[in-house]
């Protein structure tokens, strides 16, 4: 964790880093590993008065109060920073984890507005979220090879976790068409497994 820092301010200092373009490789990748390790878009507001719940929200929002960037232009600035990439890369997968536990654990919940069903070989998803600190210090200090992937934008924080068997798989399979459900179910769980979760259902 890096010295205190006015959290207002300091994001008014990276806008005009971005607008400045000045050293921009060297400068914002700076900024933007300060911003993730204290976590200060809890601590400024969007320009409705509410404090961000993101850092991809801050990044996203608009100027004068978000730093009105996109995730594409976001990584292609730190192209010469792969240790802040990969932190990014945790943040935006902490961001997916989350909504995918608000949106409730349980097997077989449908997606709203979707035709696909996730099902997960858990039982229940974790409430926490496997942000920065989780999944880049574990990858870093138990798998280094997956994490230099990920440094690298080889392998996304997410599958690197899964293949480092810190995360458990998902599987998608479309709701509207049963026969291929069960087709893609079969890959990963046994007739007697599939047959048992159906005698459960009430």
């Amino acid at each position: 964790m890096g010295i205190p820092i006015n959290p207002k301010e300091y994001i008014k200092t990276t806008q005009r880093v971005l607008s400045s373009k000045t050293n921009i490789f060297e400068t914002f990748p700076l900024c933007v590993k300060n911003i993730i390790e204290q976590k200060l878009w809890e601590k400024v507001e969007d320009k409705n008065g509410n404090y961000f719940k993101s850092f991809e929200a801050l990044c996203k929002h608009p100027l004068w109060h978000g730093l009105e960037l996109s995730i594409d232009d976001l990584l292609m600035y730190l192209k010469n920073a792969p240790d802040v990439k990969s932190m990014v890369i945790g943040e935006l997968e902490a961001l997916k984890d989350q909504k995918d536990n608000e949106a409730g654990p349980g097997r077989g919940k449908k997606k709203q507005g979707s035709n696909t069903t996730m099902f997960s070989k858990t039982e229940d998803k974790p409430k926490q979220s496997r942000g920065t600190t989780y999944l880049s210090k574990r990858l870093k200090r138990d798998n280094p090879e997956l994490f230099s992937k990920v440094a690298s934008g080889e392998l996304s924080a997410h599958r690197a976790a899964v293949l480092a068997g810190i995360k458990k798989p998902m599987l998608q399979v479309r709701a509207d068409d049963l026969q291929a459900a069960l087709d893609k179910l079969l890959k990963y769980y046994s007739k007697s497994d599939i047959a048992a979760a159906i005698e459960n259902i009430q």
